[in-house]
């Protein structure tokens, strides 16, 4: 499926179905905005002007975000995978699930996909940006199969994208001006935007994940010939 053809179908899914991911969006966006307004911004400070009290806020509050963040990458794709597969999300699910559903996984897996992409991009910003689609279908595939451990997720993860990168960057670049646009609204918009395009990333996802398990498949065993 092409770009446009992810997008429309995005939109379509989610005409007149927008009240649940809507709620979704905009609660996540409160959590984050409360943990970004408790932690100091010690990178707009003087280095010198800074006390041994801010540093530890700031540290115990990055920390504080990156273990709800990943319960939230997790559970958000509750979300978009009932809208993408015609099902009513379920918002408490969306919102709990990642805490609840292999909550030490998905923080290792964060952990992981974050080192990895850091590395990488050490070599330079290209490397980086590659890795991090490579292990972009990290999180919907232990959705898809909890019982997937974070090394295998990231692995599969490359499987899956390998030859399709530059079509999800490509989805990605699509909805930049969109998320500009937001910017005039004071982020209402994104309230729109952020739906439609991760239920974009979902349903590629779902032709991806159905093409990999067509090719992973053992094949069938011979029909044994009829007895005369």
């Amino acid at each position: 499926m092409s770009n446009y053809e992810l997008r429309a179908k995005a939109m379509d899914l989610l005409r007149e179905k927008y009240s649940l991911p809507i709620a979704y969006v905009f609660i996540t966006m409160i959590v984050n905005s409360v943990i970004g307004s408790l932690t100091p911004q010690v990178d707009t400070m003087d280095v010198a002007a800074i006390t041994a009290g801010d540093w530890s806020m700031y540290v115990l509050m990055s920390v504080v975000a990156f273990l709800v963040n990943a319960g939230i990458l997790f559970g958000a794709v509750h979300m978009w995978r009932s809208v993408a597969l015609q099902a009513t999300p379920n918002l408490e699910t969306a919102l709990l699930s990642g805490f609840k559903t292999g909550y030490g996984r998905n923080v290792l897996l964060s952990l992981l996909t974050n080192v990895y992409v850091f590395l990488w991009s050490l070599l330079f910003i290209i490397p980086g940006i590659v890795k991090s689609y490579a292990f972009s279908m990290a999180f919907y595939l232990v959705n898809r199969e909890p019982g997937l451990s974070s090394a295998e997720a990231l692995r599969t993860s490359e499987e899956l994208t390998r030859g399709y990168k530059g079509q999800l960057f490509g989805l990605d670049v699509s909805y930049l001006g969109w998320y500009f646009l937001g910017l005039f609204t004071f982020g209402i918009l994104w309230l729109w935007i952020i739906p439609r395009h991760n239920t974009a990333r979902m349903i590629l996802f779902e032709e991806l994940y159905e093409a990999h398990v067509r090719r992973t498949a053992p094949p069938a065993d011979p029909v044994p010939a009829a007895e005369h």
